[in-house]
């Protein structure tokens, strides 16, 4: 999954991230920190989730 925000602002996304998932926010790999439900939130113009 590929989203990339054109505008010049950055925005947020929070989704449940697939168990073994690598996850890209801007050019850096990250291990996001899932909340109680689940859920991850990133901020950033382009993030990648790869499974």
């Amino acid at each position: 999954l590929l989203l990339i925000q054109e505008g010049p602002n950055i925005w947020t996304l929070r989704t449940k991230i697939p168990e073994g998932a690598e996850v890209m926010v801007g050019d850096q790999i990250i291990q996001p920190t899932l909340d109680e439900e689940g859920y991850a939130e990133m901020t950033d113009r382009e993030v990648v989730i790869r499974w």
